[in-house]
């Protein structure tokens, strides 16, 4: 078997404190009025918040809008099962630019 320094998977450290998990994970209050704004309960808030927290994540690895669409889906309401729409991601992202 190949040992795991010769593979791809990075080695990640054992333990994460609470201090690094607030800090690269927590939504900024921008983030949370945003998707507050966007929503009627709390189920949906926190389902906008995860899934720009995820578009802004591939983002930043130089996904495209039209590559990050298919990651993100829609739970609940009509369109239930399916991905947002293009427009819809692009219009989060520039609100997301905006405030930050």
């Amino acid at each position: 078997m190949t040992s795991i320094e010769r593979t791809a998977y990075p080695r990640f450290k054992r333990l994460i404190t609470a201090h690094e998990l607030h800090l690269f994970f927590a939504p900024s209050r921008d983030e949370v009025e945003w998707a507050a704004g966007r929503t009627d309960c709390d189920e949906h808030l926190l389902a906008q918040l995860l899934a720009l927290i995820q578009a802004v994540a591939l983002r930043k690895q130089g996904f495209t809008i039209r590559q990050i669409q298919p990651h993100l889906l829609i739970k609940e309401g009509k369109r239930k099962g399916k991905n947002p729409s293009v427009g819809a991601i692009s219009q989060a992202l520039q609100a997301h630019d905006a405030e930050n």
